[in-house]
């Protein structure tokens, strides 16, 4: 559910979670809400008005199940075959995403793509140049291969921007299959190999 981690009030009832939040974080929300839902019938939540109070609130539906951090839950046996498994879904879940319809579900107006490549090559250097407490050459090869390599034309899709093991809740019965996905907060329209290239980072 997005931006749940900057929700100024959550309350828990049954099988629906209520959060208010600043109505611009949730007008960010509601248009990923409805390009998701257009696109393929993708249900995260709603947005409505209180009227008591005029306050912006976000319903999301509660859901159940296991998230792997740093430790695996307990109660949960995973071995070699079910890591396996578990990582074959989660790529076919990353490319269910990329391949979600953008014109006519009103996602490909969540972001401009335009240099987008460019501008996180070059201002990731940027940071790195100016945090930088001493020479890393294999780092400094690398910044500079990729700026005399970006790519000529680029593909778009949907992408999650930030998909990882501890924002997917993997299923209760079957923990190798996904339940849901967390934290939509950065999703927008790119390159799905940025997506991939993120998404690999953390796995390493």
């Amino acid at each position: 559910f997005p931006s749940h981690d900057i929700a100024q009030t959550a309350l828990l009832s049954g099988s629906h979670v209520l959060v208010e939040k600043p109505s611009t974080l949730l007008m960010e929300d509601s248009r990923l809400l409805g390009g998701l839902a257009n696109s393929k019938n993708l249900k995260l939540g709603t947005v409505v008005q209180n009227r008591l109070n005029r306050a912006t609130i976000f319903v999301m539906e509660y859901v159940e199940g296991y998230i792997l951090r740093t430790q695996i839950p307990e109660g949960l046996h995973f071995g070699p075959s079910e890591f396996s498994q578990l990582s074959k879904n989660a790529v076919d879940g990353l490319l269910e995403l990329h391949h979600l319809e953008l014109q006519h579900s009103g996602l490909i107006d969540l972001g401009k793509p335009e240099g987008y490549t460019q501008r996180q090559v070059f201002g990731w250097t940027e940071r790195y140049q100016r945090a930088k407490t001493h020479e890393l050459p294999e780092l400094e090869k690398t910044a500079s291969w990729l700026q005399s390599h970006f790519p000529k034309d680029e593909p778009l899709a949907f992408i999650h921007n930030d998909y990882k093991y501890d924002n997917l809740v993997l299923a209760q019965k079957d923990p190798t299959c996904l339940h849901s996905v967390l934290d939509w907060e950065m999703a927008t329209v790119r390159n799905p190999l940025m997506d991939l290239g993120t998404t690999y980072r953390d796995w390493e």
